[in-house]
C-alpha cells in the first residue's frame, strides 16, 4: 500500500508539474504575442506619420493668397526709419524666433544659433559696431556720420539679434546647406514679423568684428556670424516692393 501511495504521490507531483510548466508557457506565449501586437501598432503608427509628413496636411493650413501676399509684403525696414519709444513686446519677439525652429534642415542639425540684445546691451553693441568701424576703415574714408549710424542702429531697435552658425561637429552635412538653413530659420523670422506689421532687417555689418568670437560664445573655427537681425516698429507705410518677374529666370 505504502509502494502504491509513493507512486500515486509522485504521479500527481508530475502532474502538478506538467500543468504549472503548461501554464508558464501559456503566460510567456501570451507576453510574446503582447509584446509582437504593440510592436506592430507602434510601427503602423510610425508609418502613418511618416507617410503624413511626406504628403504634408490635408488641408490648407492658410490659403495660397494668404501665404503669397504675405511673402509679397515681406520688407527690409531699416534701424533709422523705427520708433525707439514703441516697443516690440516680449512675447512677439518669442513667437518671431520660435518660427526660425521650423525651417528645413538637412540632418536635422538645426545649426542657426541666436543671442539677443535688448535694453542697455544695445548701447554696446552701437559701440562695438562704431568702433570696430573706426578701427578697420582707412582713416581718408572714415565718415563721422556713418560712425553715429552704427552706433544709434542698435539704440533704434527694440531688439538685435546676432545670426549664428553652429557646424555639425562630424562635417557630414555640407556647410553651404547648413548655411542656407540658418538663411531659411531667418527668413521665416522675417515673414512672421511681417505678420505682425513689425519691420525687420538682417545686416552683415560688423559680424566679423574680433570681440563677437567670445562675446558670441563662438568656440569652434568653424562656427561663425553671419549678421545681426534689427526688430522694431516703425513710421508710416514700407512702400511697394519690385521684382522683374519670373520669365527670365527659368
Amino acid at each position: 500500500v505504502s509502494v502504491i501511495s509513493r507512486k500515486m504521490k509522485n504521479g500527481a507531483a508530475l502532474l502538478l508539474g506538467f500543468a504549472s510548466g503548461v501554464a508558464t508557457l501559456v503566460i510567456v506565449n501570451h507576453i510574446v504575442d503582447e509584446r509582437k501586437r504593440l510592436c506592430e501598432q507602434q510601427a503602423a503608427a510610425e508609418a502613418r506619420a511618416a507617410e503624413e509628413e511626406r504628403e504634408g496636411p490635408k488641408e490648407p493650413v492658410v490659403s495660397p493668397e494668404d501665404a503669397f501676399t504675405l511673402i509679397k509684403n515681406r520688407r527690409s525696414v531699416f534701424p533709422r526709419q523705427y520708433v525707439p519709444e514703441r516697443k516690440v513686446p516680449r512675447q512677439v519677439l518669442e513667437h518671431i524666433m520660435s518660427a526660425a525652429e521650423w525651417a528645413p534642415n538637412h540632418g536635422k542639425t538645426e545649426p542657426w544659433r541666436f543671442h539677443v540684445f535688448h535694453g542697455a546691451a544695445l548701447e554696446q553693441l552701437g559701440n562695438i559696431f562704431a568702433e570696430n568701424y573706426r578701427n578697420t576703415v582707412p582713416e581718408d574714408r572714415f565718415s563721422q556720420k556713418k560712425f553715429e549710424k552704427k552706433q544709434s542702429n542698435p539704440r533704434n531697435s527694440s531688439f538685435v539679434i546676432a545670426i549664428c552658425l553652429q557646424r555639425q561637429r562630424s562635417g557630414k552635412i555640407p556647410r553651404d546647406e547648413e548655411l542656407a538653413a540658418v538663411a531659411m530659420a531667418v527668413q521665416n523670422m522675417h515673414l512672421m514679423c511681417t505678420s505682425y506689421g513689425v519691420g525687420a532687417y538682417w545686416s552683415s555689418g560688423g559680424c566679423r568684428a574680433p570681440r563677437f568670437r567670445e562675446l558670441l560664445q563662438l568656440e569652434h573655427e568653424e562656427d561663425e556670424c553671419l549678421g545681426f537681425f534689427y526688430v522694431g516698429y516703425s513710421e508710416g507705410t514700407w512702400g511697394a516692393g519690385n521684382r522683374t518677374g519670373m520669365e527670365d529666370k527659368l
